[in-house]
């Protein structure tokens, strides 16, 4: 699929630069010789623009083409020339050149000049074969035929066309490269969810494979008639702490589904984060009691923030249960909340093994449980990944500290 969609990427992308690159390459090819051709067309009229008998000599006309300028009079005949280097010399050939001009029908009124005169005509055209542009304006004094060679341009508009197929073809090439890198980097993020879609499957299928498993086998046992009532009962208990252990990992995921379809409703309200710490405080003072570990608070009095005080109880809960699971023997949890500018800075500071550098990457990714044994004890990965879930809801930061065996946990929430 990723890759599927990084060559869509490619052929999309090279689309679009391909119909740019012709477009550029063609009008400026288009432009090129409409320009050309214009300078050719208005140095043809001003050399037709002399008068019979009125040729300058040390003129210097703005073409550097060869021509043959020929004005005739009334009856046809030829009452004067002017040549630059123009090659067609013989009379036949010169004869049919003159005959082309003269049989090419006269261009249309909006094709003439502004400013020539009303009485004015012209005829121009090209001959492919001989390489010549023609200019015939009809006087009435009489014809004056301009010829000009336009080999030059025409070779300047073949050296155009081929440097504009070359610099296609590299520009192709190169944008080809570059989007290539580009649909690599664009797609990453995408490539990276699909990945944690699929791992995300397969860690809830493998949660749910071992509850059930151990509901089906206890379900059997009930079925059969060779254990006692006492020995059914506790069947009976683990198929119920499994389905609640199983009901509670299904809420934690319906939790997270809601978090990355936006679906979390979250009530705001103003709430006194202090009263809310020290309220969850109580509730877990005994539990931390029966697991031989000191509970300490430092409580900011009225610490106010904007939120949802179910949700940022939730979050609170997570992270004493996180230190409850995994303290020391004996040791000490300090819950800190101190006032900070435009904000506040909740902190959970607990003692055990320290979390390594890569652990701390990874320790908000769902099903991501540094000590595998910790599914026996009801733990599946997901709690710190609600946790952060919902401190993003709240426009917040959450992060992770461990340094000698001390573990921190902190929670910044704008007030």
């Amino acid at each position: 699929m990723i890759k599927r969609l990084r060559l869509k990427f490619i052929c999309m992308n090279m689309t679009i630069v391909t119909v740019i690159l012709i477009t550029i390459l063609c009008a400026v090819v288009q432009l090129t010789g409409q320009n050309l051709k214009r300078n050719s067309m208005q140095a043809l009229r001003d050399l037709a623009s002399d008068p019979i008998g009125e040729k300058r000599p040390g003129r210097q006309p703005e073409i550097h083409q060869p021509y043959l300028v020929l004005w005739m009079d009334m009856d046809g005949t030829v009452a004067g020339t002017e040549e630059s280097h123009f090659s067609i010399s013989d009379s036949d050939t010169l004869e049919k050149l003159i005959q082309t001009a003269l049989d090419t029908p006269a261009d249309a009124p909006d094709k003439i000049k502004k400013d020539a005169p009303k009485a004015i005509r012209e005829r121009s055209g090209t001959i492919p074969d001989r390489h010549v542009r023609f200019l015939c304006t009809d006087t009435p004094q009489g014809k004056c035929l301009v010829f000009v060679d336009i080999s030059s341009e025409q070779s300047m508009r073949a050296a155009l066309i081929r440097n504009c197929v070359l610099i296609g073809m590299a520009g192709f090439f190169v944008f080809l490269l570059i989007s290539t890198l580009f649909a690599r980097w664009a797609v990453k993020p995408v490539e990276n969810a699909w990945n944690e879609q699929k791992q995300f499957v397969a860690d809830a299928s493998h949660e749910l494979k071992t509850p059930l498993t151990v509901i089906l086998t206890n379900a059997e046992l009930l079925q059969s008639p060779e254990y006692s009532a006492d020995a059914k009962t506790h069947f009976s208990d683990h198929i119920l702490t499994m389905a609640q252990q199983m009901r509670a990992l299904v809420e934690d995921l319906l939790e997270l589904s809601r978090a990355d379809n936006g679906s979390m409703q979250l009530a705001m309200e103003n709430v006194n984060l202090s009263s809310l710490i020290e309220h969850s405080l109580c509730l877990f003072e005994p539990l931390y009691f029966e697991q031989g570990l000191t509970l300490h608070d430092e409580i900011a009095d009225d610490v106010w923030v904007k939120g949802s005080p179910t949700h940022l109880k939730q979050v609170l809960d997570i992270l004493l249960d996180n230190a409850l699971k995994y303290s020391a023997s004996d040791s000490e949890v300090l819950v800190k909340l101190e006032k900070q500018h435009h904000g506040c800075l909740l902190s959970v500071t607990s003692c055990g093994d320290t979390i390594s550098q890569k652990d701390l990457k990874k320790i908000f990714q769902r099903f991501y449980r540094i000590d595998q044994s910790r599914t026996r004890s009801g733990s599946y990965g997901l709690g710190l990944s609600i946790a952060e879930s919902i401190v993003r809801k709240h426009h917040g930061k959450i992060r992770a500290e461990s340094v000698d065996g001390r573990n921190i946990f902190f929670v910044r929430l704008k007030t």
